[in-house]
């Protein structure tokens, strides 16, 4: 911290230990509440299971000569 924001944090914290008890503690409270309220705004992530099962969900999976080739397909482009 800087000079300046040690003179604040040093005169809200002289005022806040003139308070009450219950007003330290909504003030505690309300401080919380701004970060909750920053973890409620970010878009909710889904699952990486559920998003992986939902990628690997196919109508048919494929057999081993499928794979195979689509190995050797990758090796040919990959390396020549």
């Amino acid at each position: 911290m800087n000079t300046a924001e040690t003179h604040n944090h040093e005169t809200v914290l002289g005022i806040v230990r003139q308070w009450s008890d219950e007003e330290r503690i909504a003030f505690i409270q309300e401080i919380l509440q701004t970060f909750l309220s920053k973890k409620t705004d970010a878009p909710r992530k889904q699952p990486t299971l559920h998003l992986a099962l939902g990628i690997a969900r196919v109508a048919s999976p494929p057999n081993d000569e499928e794979v195979k080739e689509w190995l050797d397909e990758h090796r040919q482009e990959k390396y020549g």
